[in-house]
């Protein structure tokens, strides 16, 4: 990927027929963007190997999306290093995802 993601959390629910991603990054600023102190976050989710959707929060609020609630729903702490292992073609996937996302207007 050729912009660095701050990965805040990733989890994945894998259990009778569930298997899904979901999880929240942040868009790393530069000192001299306006919104440097409160930089884009999206909360992404899909079933494993299928489309991403996104959801786009300010920084702030993403932290009160709270992994308590994914936690309840049986979602396992994934850290990006296995990513890889879990889904190979994530990164490509969520890069072609969001781009499309973001030019067709589609993040809500």
């Amino acid at each position: 990927m050729s912009v660095k993601l701050d990965f805040r959390f990733i989890g994945w629910c894998k259990e009778d027929n569930h298997d899904k991603i979901w999880g929240y990054f942040v868009k790393p600023r530069e000192r001299t963007d306006e919104d440097y102190h409160n930089p884009p976050c999206y909360a992404f989710y899909a079933r494993r190997g299928k489309k991403l959707t996104f959801k786009k929060y300010d920084v702030y609020r993403a932290e009160d999306l709270s992994h308590e609630k994914r936690d309840k729903k049986h979602y396992q702490r994934v850290y990006e290093s296995q990513l890889p292992t879990v889904w190979p073609t994530f990164y490509q996937e969520l890069e072609s995802d969001l781009c499309f996302a973001v030019l067709a207007n589609k993040i809500k």
